[in-house]
């Protein structure tokens, strides 16, 4: 687990285990005192941050979520999404009408981009808290 710090907030990059959308937000909650992480200014410097953290190639949920009604994504806390937010094509798409829960993918050359995944899968995630 590597931590950062980001537009006034700390983030926990938590590479060593793998949960479901949910228990991810409950580890940050539980064990780092914060939520899944909701990046709302500088995404993309963000997302390089992350991208040096991590061994290249890696699936990792952030708090963006739209479980609550489809189409509308909002970070943990209600903040509605940056209509900016780095979306690989076609996305959101709610594929299978599950896909409710936004994943960063980073690729090998520490680039990444957001889909929106099924909520059930298990991945590394990204938690975050203020300063």
């Amino acid at each position: 687990m590597k931590a950062f710090v980001h537009d006034g907030q700390v983030f926990l990059v938590h590479n060593e285990s793998k949960l479901t959308w949910e228990a991810a937000r409950r580890w940050c909650q539980t064990n780092w005192s914060g939520d899944l992480a909701h990046p709302t200014r500088n995404v993309h410097h963000f997302i390089q941050k992350v991208g040096d953290h991590v061994p290249g190639r890696t699936h990792l949920w952030l708090g963006g979520n739209d479980r609550e009604q489809e189409g509308r994504w909002v970070w943990p806390d209600g903040t509605v999404l940056d209509d900016q937010l780095p979306w690989v094509r076609g996305n959101p798409d709610n594929w299978e009408s599950g896909d409710d829960c936004l994943m960063l993918y980073i690729h090998s050359d520490g680039s990444g981009l957001m889909w929106d995944f099924s909520c059930s899968f298990s991945f590394n995630f990204v938690c975050g808290r203020s300063v």
